[in-house]
């Protein structure tokens, strides 16, 4: 399995703005800490791109949160997501 397929895109945007929120962080805040550009977390939190490895890696960090518990959020998220 490719990287690019790893993740789903919806499931991890969600986990990514769970997350933030509960920092209490605007998504500029979460660029800032990762470096990045705002627009890049929009992408990511409105499942317009699909995540790769090192975006789970990059974003984990900025956010302060062990990798596996981003993971675990995400999972929760694909289970509870409704059949297309």
């Amino acid at each position: 399995m490719s990287d690019d397929k790893l993740f789903s895109p919806h499931a991890f945007g969600k986990a990514v703005t769970f997350y933030r929120e509960l920092k209490g962080w605007k998504r500029y805040r979460l660029a800032k800490a990762a470096g990045r550009q705002t627009c890049e977390i929009r992408r990511v939190e409105e499942a317009r791109t699909s995540p790769q490895m090192d975006t789970f890696i990059w974003i984990a960090a900025a956010l302060g949160i062990d990798p596996v518990k981003l993971l675990q959020k995400m999972l929760e998220f694909m289970e509870t997501r409704a059949p297309d």
